[in-house]
């Protein structure tokens, strides 16, 4: 027998279901593309991804104490804290989402014009960012991946021989990085299985191409991943334990 859900919902804002006939209407009028939908006429949104639900009483309290000072705000100095305790990385820069991340990132690691990107699937506004980087963005995954009408458990992987052979043929220095979408949104979620991702680092091109700096970072993520595991062994005490509350770590 199933409980009741283990919190409260503390806020609720009110949606519309408008008949059938005019949900058939507005898309057509959209051109059956989601992304030209009013949001007041979609009834439930599977299009966005990007925290639409309720936040917690804790969430919300860290926002009314929040430092909304111009510099030296004491949120940023907790945010480089967690960063550096968890990712190991000393210097970072906040971005609203992933997107503006890659606007900041790209730019720096794509060294000139033309050099290539590989990944098993690029994301739309990804591959955006690698072209008006200069760089040209190329997929790499496994034919199944176009096919809806069949079932593989890691469409997102990377056809591994096809991306080596284009790594040999077009030579390291016109490679500027290769990218792993681990979800990929592109091919409808799919995961990309871990093994395949490594096999990817292992790439056989020369020593000189970016697989080997590849291998590194490979290895470097292997390490940081204790360290979050350990960073969320602490919050889950922090939300279990009445020592280590929410109104004593703000």
């Amino acid at each position: 027998m199933r409980t009741a859900e283990p919190y409260r919902i503390k806020m609720v804002e009110p949606i519309r279901l408008i008949p059938q006939e005019e949900r058939v209407e507005k898309l057509k009028e959209a051109g059956y593309n989601p992304f030209l939908l009013r949001s007041e006429d979609v009834y439930i949104d599977l299009l966005t991804d990007s925290g639409t639900g309720a936040m917690s009483d804790a969430q919300w309290g860290a926002m009314m104490m929040g430092d909304e000072s111009y510099a030296g705000s004491k949120s940023f100095y907790k945010l480089e804290k967690s960063v550096q305790d968890v990712l190991g990385y000393k210097y970072l820069i906040p971005t609203h989402q992933g997107r503006g991340a890659e606007q900041v990132l790209f730019p720096l690691i794509i060294k000139h014009s033309g050099q290539y990107v590989l990944g098993n699937m690029h994301f739309d506004t990804t591959k955006a960012h690698i072209e008006l980087a200069k760089g040209r963005a190329l997929n790499f995954v496994i034919e199944d991946a176009y096919d809806s009408s069949t079932y593989h458990p890691f469409k997102g992987n990377f056809d591994l021989e096809k991306m080596s052979a284009f790594i040999d043929e077009q030579s390291a220095e016109n490679i500027a990085f290769i990218l792993i979408t681990v979800t990929c949104n592109s091919a409808g979620a799919s995961r990309c299985r871990w093994k395949t991702s490594a096999a990817c680092m292992r790439s056989p091109a020369s020593t000189t191409s970016p697989c080997s700096s590849m291998r590194r970072a490979l290895r470097r993520t292997r390490i940081l991943s204790s360290s979050a595991k350990k960073a969320m062994r602490t919050n889950r005490c922090r939300r279990s334990c009445a020592k280590c509350s929410p109104t004593q770590t703000a």
